[in-house]
């Protein structure tokens, strides 16, 4: 979506815009779910062990707030590129260069 409104390509999309993104995504499952805009509500809601898709991948929150459910990526530059390296299996996903190249070898 958001290279449709914007243009430009995936990889030079800031973090910023997917996490704003996935947490108007969460809050329209949340309100959805409730059919409320109360904050109490969904508060309580979120909080509940309930699941949530994003363009981040799965949401879930602990009782403190922390996303228990989020998966963690690990990026790498590779020959310029900022890539992601872990976890393994997506299509996105690059082999990590090890070891990495020395400094302004060009990797």
């Amino acid at each position: 979506e958001y290279l449709k409104m914007f243009g430009g390509t995936k990889d030079a999309i800031s973090a910023d815009v997917a996490e704003a993104f996935a947490a108007g995504q969460v809050l329209m499952q949340a309100v959805t779910h409730n059919n409320s805009l109360s904050n109490s509500e969904l508060e309580t809601y979120l909080h509940s062990g309930a699941a949530f898709q994003s363009v981040q991948g799965p949401v879930m929150f602990g009782s403190d707030g922390e996303n228990v459910g989020a998966t963690p990526y690990i990026f790498q530059w590779q020959h310029g590129t900022f890539v992601p390296v872990l976890p393994t299996g997506g299509s996105d996903i690059k082999a990590v260069e090890i070891p990495k190249p020395a400094w302004g070898s060009g990797g």
